[in-house]
């Protein structure tokens, strides 16, 4: 993940600031919908369905497939989400968002919306199938460095901090998403893409944030401890460190 800019030409970096500074203007919590739009599950059934293996041989095969068949349902759906969250906070759609014509990478896109859900995000509610998405997977894996305090922002203070640790993930049917039930959700897609045979080594990077966080509280006994008197619910770190362990070291 990139949420500090790092690598990101001065220029580009310079721009990313501005957009995220309109949304700061936004002086109220957001509920953050994550969305696939070039990702999630319905890249895989239709990179299967047309017979090829990444969004480059699609393109070569059928250069209008990548639009219509994956990022205008992907969009259709993620406004939709967002125009009926169950919220009383003003919900963020990432996907109207478009810097097309600033030629903006993915990456660039990702370090803009860390930082969102960084200043702003109180609630975030994942949209069907995000455990196939490397952006909507690592949205949650930062919303679960937010919850256990891993979110590093420069100058910020400990107010700034207690904000953070408060941010609540859902999925669409408002059940919330621990650290735990979203792991098993990115274990079943890494399961199932390995299975189809399709990479998924972004997936498991993510897995691997998850597990990096588990070990601490391991690590640390009484830290954990004392995190767990300011949760509201409690983890099996024993049993998540083993079974994070073997999903970083599957063989693709």
């Amino acid at each position: 993940m990139n949420p500090d800019n790092k690598g990101i030409k001065e220029e580009r970096k310079n721009l990313i600031d501005l957009v995220l500074g309109a949304y700061l203007s936004i002086r109220h919590p957001i509920a953050y919908v994550s969305m696939p739009i070039t990702s999630g599950k319905i890249l895989y059934d239709v990179l299967e369905k047309k017979g090829v293996r990444n969004i480059e041989e699609l393109i070569k095969q059928d250069p209008n497939s990548l639009y219509n068949d994956i990022i205008k349902p992907n969009v259709e759906m993620g406004i939709m989400a967002a125009d009926n969250l169950d919220t009383k906070l003003p919900p963020i759609a990432p996907s109207v968002f478009e810097a097309k014509k600033f030629r903006w990478s993915q990456e660039d896109y990702m370090s803009l919306w860390l930082k969102v859900i960084e200043e702003r995000a109180e609630e975030m509610h994942m949209t069907d199938g995000w455990e196939y998405s490397n952006g909507g997977v690592q949205e949650f894996v930062r919303a679960m460095q937010m919850q256990f305090l891993f979110a590093h922002v420069p100058n910020a203070s400990p107010e700034f901090y207690q904000r953070m640790r408060k941010i609540t993930v859902f999925d669409l049917n408002k059940k919330e998403l621990r650290l735990n039930d979203g792991f098993n959700k990115i274990k079943e897609s890494i399961l199932d893409l390995n299975k189809r045979g399709f990479p998924n080594n972004s997936l498991r990077e993510s897995v691997r944030d998850l597990y990096n966080i588990n070990g601490f509280f391991i690590s640390h006994g009484t830290s954990a401890s004392e995190w767990h008197m300011h949760m509201k619910y409690h983890l099996d770190f024993a049993r998540l460190d083993k079974e994070m362990e073997e999903i970083i070291n599957l063989k693709n």
